[in-house]
């Protein structure tokens, strides 16, 4: 949690027009605690315009209330209410750390609503001749990278399958090292 401001924040503070706007744009819930934005918002984070910028009103309160945020950090809510500008409330941490700590919390986007996360598009996304534009089916892969295990150029492999050499060589990657790892087991024990 931010420490109490300093008698020299607040009266820098109390000097800027941005406090006396920013104060006119929270409300206290009595039962948690957070000043809660009523101010402009994203529909998730408040705003507030400083100095002709529209900056993040709980990076705002930060600011005001306890330090400068140093450069490459985040404020991050120890209350998870992203509407809450509490200096108390807020705390300096780095994106992984605020990324583990909405894991740690259950609060990350797929937690929340699996149903609604832009994550279950990568997980779900159609791969090989199942997506519209595919070319390649699982033999047609493990074929190139047999071939090119056998000394044959992605350039020629692309061309044969009828993709782009870049995207041979990607495949090549993914089912190269697979297939030679196959073809160096022994065929009595399994083992190398």
């Amino acid at each position: 949690m931010a420490d109490t401001p300093t008698p020299e924040m607040v009266e820098r503070v109390a000097r800027s027009g941005v406090r006396r706007r920013f104060d006119q744009k929270w409300k206290i819930d009595s039962r948690s605690g957070c000043w809660n934005w009523t101010g402009a918002n994203d529909g998730r984070y408040g705003s507030i315009s400083v100095n002709g910028r529209l900056k993040k009103a709980h990076r705002v309160s930060y600011e005001l209330f306890c330090a400068p945020i140093p450069a490459g950090m985040v404020v991050c809510h120890a209350c998870d209410n992203t509407r809450c500008v509490n200096p108390q409330h807020l705390f300096v941490g780095t994106q992984s750390e605020n990324l583990f700590d909405a894991s740690r919390k259950g609060r990350n986007a797929m937690q929340r609503a699996p149903e609604k996360s832009s994550l279950r598009y990568v997980r779900n996304r159609p791969t090989g001749l199942n997506h519209h534009k595919g070319k390649l089916s699982e033999s047609d892969k493990i074929m190139m990278a047999r071939l090119w295990l056998g000394g044959e150029t992605t350039r020629r492999l692309g061309a044969r399958f009828n993709v782009h050499g870049g995207h041979a060589a990607k495949v090549i990657k993914k089912y190269a090292a697979m297939i030679d790892a196959a073809l160096s087991e022994t065929p009595e024990t399994g083992e190398r």
